[in-house]
């Protein structure tokens, strides 16, 4: 009798102990390989006790499959010259510079909300908010961009047979000087407002 109370409250333990891991991971999102008493994490991201007591989902693994990566653009100006996503955690200010200039094709610039802002520079601004030359399958979403002489400027020359593929969208542009969205090339290029073939530029306040 000694020999199974002791099997039972080793056995109750592990899975206090289990359950106290279990609530500290969820709480902090982020888990520890370590294996707590006889517990375990599986591959699918559950924790479980090999002794068969509690077993929990581990939420952090399930909320770090859930949200794709991406480059954070914490300052500007900036460049972007590998492919790839990037995203916005805050407003960004620029003064009388080029917000982002994107130097690669199969960019996506995710704002997340948040402003890319250029009003500083006065109305004599020349600097633009997101600038590419020649690129292809840019797509820009998700945010503000003010203040600049042109807010979204993807450009070609004659024929305008590079510049294609890109898509805006969700973006409020607003107190750009000259133009809000301004886009040169060929095939299908998106926005809200239009789809139209070769070059186009949409004029916004």
């Amino acid at each position: 009798m000694d020999g199974y109370w002791e099997n039972f409250m080793a056995k109750t333990y592990n899975d206090i102990l289990l359950f106290l891991a279990a609530m500290t991971i969820m709480a902090c999102s982020t888990y520890s390989t370590h294996a707590v008493g006889q517990s375990s994490i599986s591959a699918d991201g559950v924790i479980e006790s090999k002794s068969g007591g509690f077993k929990f989902p581990d939420l952090s693994v399930q909320l770090s499959a859930a949200v794709p990566p991406c480059i954070t653009i914490t300052h500007v100006p900036f460049e972007i010259i590998e492919e790839g996503a990037y995203c916005f955690m805050g407003n960004l200010e620029t003064t009388n510079q080029d917000g982002i200039t994107i130097s690669a094709d199969n960019v996506t610039i995710n704002l997340n909300g948040w402003t890319l802002d250029g009003l500083s520079s006065g109305n004599a601004t020349t600097s633009n908010g997101i600038f590419a030359y020649q690129r292809k399958n840019i797509t820009i979403r998700n945010g503000t961009i003010l203040g600049y002489q042109i807010g979204v400027y993807l450009n070609d020359e004659s024929p305008y047979t590079t510049s294609q593929g890109h898509l805006i969208e969700d973006i409020r542009i607003d107190k750009n000087t000259l133009r809000g969205i301004m886009v040169f090339g060929r095939d299908y290029i998106n926005t809200p407002q239009s789809r139209n073939r070769h070059r186009w530029n949409i004029t916004s306040g």
